[in-house]
């Protein structure tokens, strides 16, 4: 099973202890402005594409504070979400923010002027239970990839019209999702310890990879992908964080191999 995959684990502390080894050179990290704590907590953040002086600041308030790094000083706080902000996207080809929160909604702002352009609510929550919703853009800037604990769609960024959309119904639930660096697949993680491989087109799974078959370490079912990331050139190479502090980096068994050819719809 190891043969079929190749995976390279990085252990946390190894990559603090590199980081500790810069800095003993004496290049420590310069603060430009430190904005003053408001009155909620940041829970995330994009730079605006354009104008890198503008960072958005979504916050645990379910506002979003646009902020002028340059200036030192607030643009406009922007209210609509009932719940915290949990995904921040910005489009320097459509203009326009994107902004996801723990109501499952999507907003679009005008990324100049911040005007609220449109909305949609992707789903209604049973007895009030919300999640995290996080979004990102394909890297053609025409779709949106948002992803929920209960699902995950491929939204037009032009009018919110799902494309394509997976719920996982009666099994595990999502723990996140991304692009691949050619917009061709999503590489999504599973509270059950998976991996799914999916065609971006249509949201069809082609290839479900079982973590604890090929990391013996991680044999735990409590252990599953906290986080995931697509390699920036490599679109058939991918990232997952582990709840148990492990990182792995997986790719297809050999070299000119792609996903489509080596995995079906079963585990691996």
């Amino acid at each position: 099973m190891q043969n079929q995959l190749f995976c390279t684990l990085h252990r946390l502390h190894q990559i603090w202890a590199s980081f500790l080894a810069v800095n003993t050179l004496g290049r420590y990290p310069k603060t430009m402005v430190s904005i003053t704590p408001p009155s909620s907590a940041a829970t995330c953040l994009a730079f605006h594409p354009i104008d890198n002086n503008i960072v958005a600041i979504g916050r645990a308030d379910s506002t979003i504070l646009t902020y002028n790094v340059r200036l030192n000083k607030t643009v406009s706080v922007l209210s609509g979400h009932t719940g915290r902000i949990s995904g921040l996207a910005f489009s320097n080809t459509l203009n326009m923010l994107v902004s996801t929160a723990a109501d499952a909604q999507i907003i679009v702002w005008d990324a100049e002027n911040f005007a609220r352009q449109g909305s949609r609510r992707l789903l209604e929550f049973p007895d009030g239970v919300e999640s995290d919703t996080s979004v990102q853009f394909h890297p053609d800037q025409t779709q949106l990839l948002v992803v929920h604990k209960s699902y995950m769609g491929v939204l037009s960024a032009h009018n919110l019209e799902c494309d394509a959309k997976w719920i996982p119904g009666d099994s595990t639930p999502i723990s996140g999702a991304t692009f691949s660096c050619d917009g061709h697949k999503v590489y999504a993680g599973f509270m059950d310890g998976t991996v799914g491989i999916f065609a971006s087109s249509s949201l069809q799974l082609f290839c479900q990879i079982a973590l604890h078959t090929i990391l013996p370490s991680s044999s735990s079912l409590d252990v599953y992908p906290a986080s995931i990331a697509a390699h920036p050139q490599k679109p058939d190479q991918f990232v997952v964080g582990l709840t148990s502090g492990e990182v792995v980096v997986i790719e297809p068994p050999g070299p000119g191999t792609e996903w489509w050819v080596d995995c079906s719809d079963d585990a691996v």
